[in-house]
């Protein structure tokens, strides 16, 4: 049964967005969608492309759509991943296990990049200011533990 759709945001696109937008959703890739639209920077106009608002919000509107017309979820899809996983390790496909364990990690987000906030501190920044006087051999003296006449400082978390 089809639900009715919900009638398209108004979206200012230019032809080539469109044919970007059209082509990631017939499946091809970000880069292979670009290069079809005519983009003469494919490889390093991805990002950008699918940082614009409009392209953004459409791609948004289209798979939403998509999801609801074949009223298939994330979640649906986990499933299908992990029940290929299962068949994959029956039949003794390797390979195919990869790919499947892959894609699900993908859906996860186990590969999105991590940010850590990393700071010093005072007494960090002094540390390597002395390191940063230090010339090379004492840095190799340093590193091979010849040095003994030195001063710690225990510091607690």
């Amino acid at each position: 049964m089809k639900k009715d759709n919900p009638p398209p945001l108004p979206r200012k696109l230019t032809g080539k967005q469109e044919k970007f937008i059209d082509s990631i959703m017939s499946g091809f890739t970000p880069e292979q969608a670009a290069k079809r639209a005519g983009y003469a920077f494919a490889r390093t106009q991805v990002h950008s492309l699918l940082n614009t608002p409009s392209i953004a919000a459409e791609l948004n509107y289209r798979r939403a759509m998509l999801a609801r017309e074949t009223e298939v979820t994330k979640e649906d899809v986990v499933t299908m991943f992990q029940e290929a996983y299962e068949l994959a390790k029956t039949l003794e496909e390797p390979a195919t296990m990869v790919r499947a364990a892959g894609e699900l990690g993908r859906m996860l987000g186990f590969y999105e990049a991590q940010k850590l906030d990393v700071g010093i501190d005072i007494r960090q920044a002094t540390v390597m200011k002395d390191l940063n006087q230090l010339s090379d051999d004492q840095l190799l003296q340093l590193a091979n533990g010849a040095i003994e006449d030195a001063e710690f400082e225990e510091v607690s978390h």
